[in-house]
């Protein structure tokens, strides 16, 4: 016995020496403590990755608000009114949580509107307060929104193990901005004429309602006392931008071109005074290339007139296919003739300076003698049913539009095109404006509808809501509507100014139209 237990004791003494020297068990000291700090860091990772991921999706539900508020600010008096419910209805913007407490839609808490952005830097800093010069709740001023999101709480699974709070707590905010951009066409504006004259400045402006005015005719500058629809506006966007010493031209090149390097937004500043340019550049679409600025344009396709050129216009030398003269003028009226005005603004008188417009002067019926054009410049033919209008206001079926359009496509009545002055094509003779002459040295081969050189478009602002005359700005002025019309006839040359002269055809939408009006809604934060 005493052996054995010599043996036993002798025996884990060795083992208990064997195991103290022995080392191969020290990583567990570091992987028991390592073990813990990592199972720490992951479980912290998960409260993390919770609370961003919450984050993100607040994130989302306030831009998709932004975004939508932001599409309605169109400077009318309701825009704020679309603009909240836009953002706030469910249906309509729907962004929902999984993570924080009570899962479902992010509510938006608080939308602010603003008149502008503060400047110098591409984007905007954290600290909401640096937009506070800015906020608005006029409706006529919002051009942008801030979007800020409910607080969204979510409870910790593991932050408290190491001293964190039970929750942690998250929002979001965004701005955005709304505006229109209608590019590589004239820059053309007036006054909403469903606005009344005598209203007091600030008073919301009727709806643009296209349907009222489609087909009649419009006199967008006018001469003499009512050559301004403001005081010393005329229907001019200022599209000088950085080239203010060369003003004329460049308004010229706007007018005159058929596609012109200009962008005009919803938000316009009236260029002030008269520009005898207007005359000249825009009589380039009916042939006519007269000086100042227009007289050596007539070989460029820049500047190339219209398939049809009806203008009421006659050659005064034959040996000049330039030298053009009224067609009244030298006793040649029942050969020439241009589309007629409407019968009750043959004569246009406008408004007095800074009443506004008045839709009795500047604007026709629609009432024009389409069987009086027809005898004279389709005098073999018998006319249509649709154009049996005379002087006295017989309304004609079809707008000056649609008949410019059936010579030019040979749509019926018409047996194939049959354009009164068709560049090498006379087949009225006599009857044609200028038989097969031609002022335009560019080819007929040039001469297409890509775009149509009789189509301009005008920008409509709420004069008297905006409170413009008097004095006011004349700057930043939020559009109403583009409108697209066609241009009816040359523009005159009076002592006191020229006269232009348009029918209205229809409002201008994003994507149609030759895609010149585009929608930009954007994020800039």
């Amino acid at each position: 016995m005493p052996r054995l237990i010599a043996h036993i004791l002798r025996n884990g003494i060795a083992e208990l020496a064997a195991c103290w020297q022995d080392r191969r068990g020290a990583a567990l000291i570091y992987v028991t403590v390592g073990l813990g700090v990592f199972v720490g860091f992951t479980a912290l990772a998960i409260d993390f990755s919770r609370i961003a991921t919450t984050h993100t999706q607040a994130r989302a539900a306030a831009e998709a608000a932004a975004l939508a508020a932001a599409s309605q600010l169109d400077g009318t008096s309701d825009a704020i009114t679309r603009a909240t419910n836009a953002a706030k209805t469910t249906p309509l913007v729907q962004n929902q949580q999984n993570l924080a407490q009570n899962p479902g839609n992010i509510a938006i808490r608080r939308l602010r509107f603003l008149s502008g952005l503060p400047s110098g830097t591409p984007g905007l800093p954290d600290n909401p307060s640096v937009l506070v010069p800015y906020v608005t709740t006029d409706p006529l001023q919002a051009r942008f929104v801030e979007a800020t999101t409910e607080t969204l709480t979510q409870d910790n699974l593991f932050a408290q193990a190491i001293g964190g709070g039970a929750t942690s707590n998250t929002r979001a905010r965004a701005v955005a901005g709304f505006t229109q951009v209608l590019c590589r066409r004239s820059p053309l504006a007036i006054c909403n004429p469903t606005e009344d004259p005598a209203s007091p400045a600030g008073t919301p402006a009727p709806p643009f309602n296209i349907s009222d005015w489609r087909g009649r005719q419009i006199l967008i500058k006018g001469s003499g006392p009512s050559a301004d629809w403001l005081p010393g506006d005329f229907a001019l966007v200022d599209v000088v931008g950085e080239k203010p010493g060369q003003a004329t031209p460049v308004i010229w090149e706007a007018l005159a071109e058929s596609e012109p390097d200009v962008c005009i937004t919803a938000r316009i500043d009236l260029k002030p005074g008269q520009v005898g340019a207007m005359r000249t550049a825009l009589n380039t679409r009916f042939d006519m290339y007269q000086n100042p600025h227009g007289g050596n344009k007539n070989g460029s396709p820049r500047f190339r007139p219209a398939r049809s050129v009806a203008k009421g216009r006659v050659l005064t030398n034959l040996a000049d296919n330039c030298s053009f003269v009224k067609a009244e003028d030298v006793g040649k009226q029942d050969r020439s003739k241009a589309l007629p005005r409407d019968v009750d603004a043959v004569d246009f008188d406008g408004s007095p300076n800074g009443t506004g417009p008045s839709n009795t002067h500047r604007f026709g019926t629609g009432l024009w003698d389409c069987a009086g054009y027809w005898s004279a410049m389709h005098p073999t033919m018998t006319a249509p049913g649709w154009c049996t209008s005379s002087a006295d206001g017989t309304v004609a079926g079809q707008s000056r539009y649609d008949l410019y359009r059936a010579e030019i496509d040979g749509t019926a009545p018409f047996a194939g095109p049959t354009i009164p002055n068709r560049i090498g094509d006379s087949p009225w003779g006599e009857n044609a404006d200028a038989a097969s002459r031609s002022c335009y040295t560019g080819g007929s081969s040039t001469l297409n509808d890509t775009p149509d050189r009789r189509i301009l478009y005008f920008a409509v602002v709420n004069c008297r809501e905006q409170g413009l005359g008097g004095g006011n700005s004349n700057e930043e002025i939020p559009v109403e509507a583009f409108v697209e019309a066609f241009l009816t006839e040359p523009v005159d040359d009076p002592s006191d100014g020229p006269e232009i002269v348009l029918e209205v055809k229809d409002i201008v939408r994003p994507g149609g139209d030759d895609g010149v009006l585009h929608d930009i809604v954007q994020l800039y934060r």
